[in-house]
């Protein structure tokens, strides 16, 4: 996964990533897309796509 290098010293949750009333559909692939991009947004990721990936990677072995 990509992240930067100081993010051991953040909190886990920080305002920037809650989105409350989104508006997104029932639908696992868009909110996970949601999600990644408010990763990358608020500097916990690089790349959304390469969290993206890592996410269905996870979610293959559960």
């Amino acid at each position: 996964m990509t992240t930067p290098e100081d993010s051991a010293d953040r909190p886990v949750l920080i305002p920037e990533l809650v989105s409350l009333d989104a508006g997104l559909p029932a639908d696992k692939d868009v909110v996970l897309n949601a999600l990644a991009v408010l990763q990358v947004d608020a500097g916990r990721a690089t790349d959304a796509t390469v969290l993206l990936g890592d996410i269905h990677a996870r979610e293959a072995q559960a």
